[in-house]
């Protein structure tokens, strides 16, 4: 599935946006919404998670750049990237802001080491961090 914001390519601000409705069979649509849905659920993991920690890069996806490099179920402490889609943080039990920091640092070097490709943060963190390196989505 390709994530919405690559549809428009180069990026740019839509100020119109015209739709064309059809009427549609009620239980194909919801057969269609149930599709939809099981394909969702194939790539969030079932424990509760963060939303998705780095934006997808042109031409590809964070999750696929993170398993590539291997980070798929990586655990600090008390923080996991999920097993289903590395872009996705899960606190174990006790997590310290430091355990998913640390992942997220880790995540960041490995695929700009691996992969030649800097991921931009897609959240936000709030109060103070004591690594240079590391902004915000904002």
């Amino acid at each position: 599935m390709i994530p919405p914001h690559h549809l428009i390519e180069p990026a740019e601000i839509v100020l119109l946006l015209g739709f064309r409705l059809h009427a549609g069979n009620p239980q194909q649509l919801l057969a269609q919404s149930d599709r939809y849905l099981y394909e969702r659920r194939q790539h969030e993991p079932d424990l509760p998670h963060t939303g998705p920690i780095f934006k997808d890069p042109p031409k590809t996806s964070a999750r696929e750049l993170l398993e590539q490099v291997g980070l798929r179920g990586q655990v600090y402490g008390q923080a996991q990237m999920t097993e289903r889609n590395a872009n996705y943080l899960t606190n174990l039990g006790g997590a310290s802001a430091d355990d998913l920091l640390s992942l997220i640092i880790t995540a960041h070097q490995q695929v700009l080491t691996q992969c030649g490709i800097d991921l931009a943060l897609n959240i936000d963190l709030l109060g103070e961090w004591p690594h240079p390196n590391v902004t915000s989505a904002s």
